[in-house]
């Protein structure tokens, strides 16, 4: 699977933040040179990534400040883990959030993440953190978490313990994850105002019935809420003094069987639990059989995504509500593991109501081969897909999905 790459974008990241050496980020420049209007400067950022411009941050003090401004709201992008002949590495590819209609060229830019094979081997990426790190681990078979910044290559292992838990993120405004025992969970919470290698943990009992089949977590304000396969949600309240209770809520699954799923779809592929305002949102995919021709097998009928649900937890009636309109400047990005919520006034071409899915377009069942990873918007005020595009071929793909980029050191 080879996505379009960019090898000048790798060099875009060494100039900032710390690299997979170790050292310390590029100085920006002291000044001296000749400077162009700002109006020159943000028009000639404005024509690549964010990324990408990172490295012309040394150009001169106007440039520094003009692609600080840009990195510190960083926009929304894929990380896509891929497998090659004897290898996997990972793409990071910035897309044109308004789908780029009307233009000739491809709406994406990809370029090679600064992830090092030793770092990675054996691992699978389970999802991305609100601090635009990558989270690798080995499904239980293993105790250790490794958190990657794509962009910088920072590296950070964190031992969860020697029973080999299942690791499960959990979305939210702060970096989270859950591991997962038998008879109880591990929440590991960065705290706000610590460092990056600084973590809090809070351990809580639990039955074997509120831990097996966990997919999905979410945080909103420090409400852990944990789901599994069937739709069965618990809570904790880690705000609250110890002993910490983990509490199953009496709240109707939202997860009934849709005829047109295809047998044994996944449904962390399917559902993802978002934090939107200080509200949790389950966003859910419906999909069709469509009869299309496909080039990479003999089967013509595939499952494609043709919508949403969105449903709001009500804890005080315990009961999911769905929702018409997101409200606001609200948009969400959804994908396996990462989802997230943004303000469309802050993200340059984000539609607004709109949900940003990633997903395999044409996936075949039966030969278990893929037509590439897609990417698209769903108006939640047209009802429609608004646009989908491909950014890989086909071949496999060992993760795909949402992310917050950043290449600042986070205090």
């Amino acid at each position: 699977m080879r996505p379009t790459t960019n090898d000048d974008d790798d060099a875009a990241s060494r100039s900032t933040s710390t690299d997979v050496d170790g050292g310390k980020a590029g100085d920006v420049a002291a000044g001296g040179q000749a400077e162009l209007p700002l109006h020159l400067t943000e028009e000639i950022l404005g024509r690549i990534s964010p990324l990408a411009s990172a490295r012309l941050a040394t150009v001169c003090k106007s440039w520094a400040a003009a692609v600080s401004a840009r990195l510190a709201r960083p926009l929304p992008h894929l990380f896509l883990f891929v497998s090659r002949s004897k290898s996997d590495h990972g793409v990071v590819v910035s897309v044109e959030l308004d789908g780029a209609a009307g233009r000739a060229c491809p709406p994406w830019v990809a370029s090679p993440a600064r992830l090092r094979p030793v770092d990675t081997s054996c691992l699978q990426c389970i999802g991305a953190m609100p601090s635009g790190r990558l989270a690798f681990a080995n499904w239980g078979f293993t105790g250790t978490v490794v958190l990657l910044n794509p962009a910088t290559g920072a590296v950070q292992s964190i031992d969860t313990g020697r029973q080999r838990p299942v690791t499960v993120l959990a979305a939210g405004r702060r970096d989270a994850f859950i591991s997962v025992f038998y008879h109880r969970l591990v929440i590991w919470w960065r705290p706000a105002g610590g460092g990056a290698e600084e973590w809090s943990k809070w351990t809580v009992p639990a039955s074997w019935r509120q831990t097996t089949n966990i997919f999905a977590a979410v945080n909103c304000d420090g409400c852990f809420y944990t789901m599994q396969q069937g739709g069965h949600l618990c809570m904790v309240d880690v705000t609250k003094p110890p002993p910490l209770h983990l509490e199953r809520l009496a709240v109707p699954s939202p997860l009934e069987r849709d005829p047109s799923d295809p047998p044994g779809w996944p449904p962390d592929e399917k559902v993802h639990l978002v934090e939107s305002s200080g509200e949790v949102l389950l966003v859910r995919q419906q999909l069709a059989i469509k009869e299309v021709p496909a080039v990479f097998c003999h089967h013509r009928e595939f499952p494609s995504i043709v919508g949403f649900e969105v449903f709001r937890l009500d804890v005080k009636d315990r009961c999911w509500t769905e929702v018409k309109t997101l409200g606001g400047d609200r948009a969400l990005f959804v994908s396996p593991q990462s989802s997230f919520m943004v303000r469309t006034s802050e993200m340059a071409g984000c539609m607004s109501n709109c949900i940003y899915f990633v997903g395999m377009k044409r996936y075949c069942f039966k030969c278990w081969v893929d037509g590439g990873v897609s990417w698209g918007v769903y108006s939640m005020e047209d009802q429609k897909i608004l646009f989908e595009h491909i950014v890989t071929e086909p071949g496999r793909c060992m993760a795909s999905l949402w992310f917050l980029p950043s290449v600042i050191r986070t205090h």
